[in-house]
């Protein structure tokens, strides 16, 4: 009965949300404990890319189930490689059980891999919650070609399935990501590819174009950016597809872009989601 209760103050709205989903009345129903990765200056909250031998900082919120309130009991901290090799397994005494803690972890690595971080929190009703991190550690590309430094823009239309604050429903509205700081590094020709490198609002990216003539077509590939709606910070991983024209040591970039991301609001997961996006941008040489 008290379950059903729950459900239906979701569908109501008791808990100042719009549209709940099947997913989030689940999240309801299961009462785990919270755990996330919480966004800091100088700590890192989502999947991200780095150079071999960056030293990435980590807090990690752990805090029991509103609707439990099951004390907790430890959290489980692994870090393992792209094969499953285990590099890091620790696990973390709470000290406020029933309150709310932050338990801080670091991690570098000066091997190009890429590594899952899983924080597991539990509690004494033996309910437990997952968050989960992709770290990417690259070699860097050697400037051949050359350095090509500027910004680029990205637009569209951003969605959600909830209220990202108390009292708002979901969300469909134009969004611009604009003045991105990009810098591509376009190195050595192999297999009639070009390796190239891409700095993105700080993430780096190893991938490969594909020249004709001066016809630059880019690998796919994915970045971070975090963005402001309504005073809340919501990090979104993007796709993108690029072009690129060289000439005159000016390289010129379009193409499209599409992106998710979620935050929590009221213990419930909501999605949020770039659509029909865009990119362009120009670069200078600068090296």
């Amino acid at each position: 009965m008290k379950r059903l209760s729950i459900a239906l103050a979701c569908i109501i709205g008791m808990f100042f949300l719009a549209g709940c989903t099947q997913d989030q009345i689940n999240d309801f129903l299961e009462q785990k404990p919270n755990v996330a990765f919480v966004e800091a200056e100088g700590y890192t909250s989502g999947n991200v890319t780095v150079l071999a031998g960056t030293e990435l900082n980590f807090q990690i919120k752990v805090s029991p189930n509103a609707g439990s309130a099951s004390p907790l009991a430890h959290l489980n901290f692994v870090i393992a490689d792209v094969n499953g090799h285990v590099v890091r397994d620790v696990n973390h005494e709470i000290e406020d059980p029933t309150g709310e803690s932050i338990i801080f972890e670091s991690f570098s690595s000066e091997k190009a891999s890429t590594y899952l971080l899983t924080a597991t929190v539990t509690d004494e009703a033996g309910k437990a919650n997952i968050a989960e991190l992709t770290i990417g550690y690259l070699e860097p590309i050697v400037a051949e070609i050359g350095v090509f430094k500027g910004k680029v823009n990205i637009t569209g239309r951003v969605t959600t399935d909830g209220g990202i604050v108390a009292g708002m429903g979901a969300l469909n509205e134009p969004l611009d990501i604009g003045n991105i700081a990009t810098e591509i590094t376009l190195g050595s020709t192999e297999n009639g590819k070009i390796n190239a490198m891409i700095f993105i609002d700080g993430t780096p990216v190893v991938f490969q174009a594909t020249p004709d003539g001066d016809h630059l077509a880019f690998d796919e590939f994915n970045f971070n950016t975090t963005i402001d709606l309504y005073n809340v910070a919501i990090t979104l991983n993007i796709t993108i597809n690029m072009d690129g024209v060289l000439a005159d040591n000016t390289l010129t970039l379009d193409g499209t872009a599409y992106g998710y991301g979620e935050i929590t609001v009221v213990g419930v997961k909501v999605h949020v989601n770039l659509n029909d996006g865009v990119i362009d941008g120009v670069l200078e040489k600068t090296e």
